[in-house]
């Protein structure tokens, strides 16, 4: 048991470094798109820590966790101002884990149990379940080729694009009018006020997919960094 505990946790690492860095590359939407998901601050504990407690305190399979990533990915394509951000991603983990426990597993737990583990309340995690579950229209139960993509997409195996769908800046607004790289550096280190406001906007539709190595390269070289050598610290690019 401790080396499935110790393996599993391992696996959370890696997940919890790749969703980090989605969400140090998406735009902070509360202002103009806010959401149930959103939290006032940026909460203290870090993702990891946060995936690993809740891990800790749970009976249910292990895959659950994969299905709540897939969740999160078809929530983001489905709308960008749920793709992960700071202040969204503990508030989205815990429903997406709560929901994919329910819907893929026979062993779950209550919602007052994981209203406890995530740090909300039971009423606050029963409006977000409800929410989760509309805006993916009840569509909780993912396919075999669902989980192996995601699986390939963490182990890097040619399929980086998969993480553009939890991107939160359409490519029609990379576009518009700015050359690529000038914007892909606006949108992940503010340095460009021209085109700041406009990525952070809330846009109408999305236009995907568009290859992650063209939208953000600084973003897909951390990312890389993190995937195939999670040991060493995050390069600043």
């Amino acid at each position: 048991m401790d080396g499935d505990l110790t393996q599993e946790l391992a696996t959370l690492d890696l997940i919890a470094r790749v969703i980090s860095e989605v969400c140090a590359c998406n735009c902070d939407m509360r202002a103009t798109s806010p959401t149930v998901f959103d939290a006032v601050s940026e909460p203290p504990m870090s993702v990891y820590d946060y995936l690993a407690r809740i891990r800790r305190y749970t009976k249910f399979n292990f895959n659950c966790f994969l299905v709540a990533i897939w969740y999160l990915g078809e929530l983001s394509s489905k709308s960008a101002m749920f793709a992960m951000t700071k202040h969204n991603v503990h508030r989205l983990l815990i429903t997406a884990i709560t929901v994919a426990s329910k819907a893929s597993d026979d062993t779950y737990h209550a919602n007052t149990f994981m209203a406890r583990c995530g740090g909300i309340s039971s009423a606050e995690l029963n409006a977000l379940e409800a929410e989760m579950c509309l805006r993916l229209d009840w569509r909780l139960v993912a396919s075999r080729q669902d989980l192996e993509r995601l699986s390939a997409a963490l182990l890097l195996e040619h399929d980086a694009g998969y993480w553009n769908t939890f991107l939160n800046v359409p490519y029609d607004e990379l576009l518009g009018g700015a050359s690529l790289d000038a914007v892909s550096k606006a949108k992940l280190f503010g340095n460009d006020e021209q085109h700041s406001n406009d990525a952070c906007g809330r846009p109408k539709e999305r236009n995907w997919p568009m290859p992650l190595i063209l939208a953000w390269p600084a973003c897909l070289r951390r990312m890389n960094q993190v995937l195939f050598d999670p040991l060493q610290p995050i390069a600043s690019s």
